[in-house]
């Protein structure tokens, strides 16, 4: 199957989705990244499943080359517990007024379309 664009593989598969940002960590968003204009312009179009886009100021390459994939690494296997096995513990990093990204300093984090705390999607 072949997808001409995030949102087309977003409808087929009717999924939540979570975009990492990583940005300059000493530049501003819409400037610093080639990238970023676009992640942002997906994430307001996509308006038919659930959406976040999670914000750490790193760099382009994020934090992968750290032990474990650093923080954006722990991030992405949260939110693949939380939408592929139901793990409610790791939903907690997503949604809910106190979200664990939502008080995390250096993730900033915009959600769309989601339930309450702890439900997958």
């Amino acid at each position: 199957m072949r997808f001409t664009s995030s949102q087309a593989l977003a409808a087929d598969q009717g999924i939540a989705i979570i975009w990492l940002m990583m940005y300059g960590a000493s530049c501003d968003r819409t400037l610093g990244d080639i990238a970023y204009a676009n992640g942002m312009d997906d994430f307001t179009r996509v308006a038919h499943v659930p959406i976040a886009i999670a914000n750490l100021p790193v760099g382009h390459g994020g934090t992968f080359l750290e032990p474990n994939g650093g923080a954006a690494a722990s991030v992405a296997v949260s939110w693949l517990n939380w939408q592929l096995r139901g793990d409610a513990d790791s939903g907690k990093r997503f949604v809910g007024e106190a979200c664990g990204l939502c008080q995390d300093a250096r993730w900033s984090l915009q959600r769309k379309q989601f339930r309450a705390a702890g439900a997958s999607q």
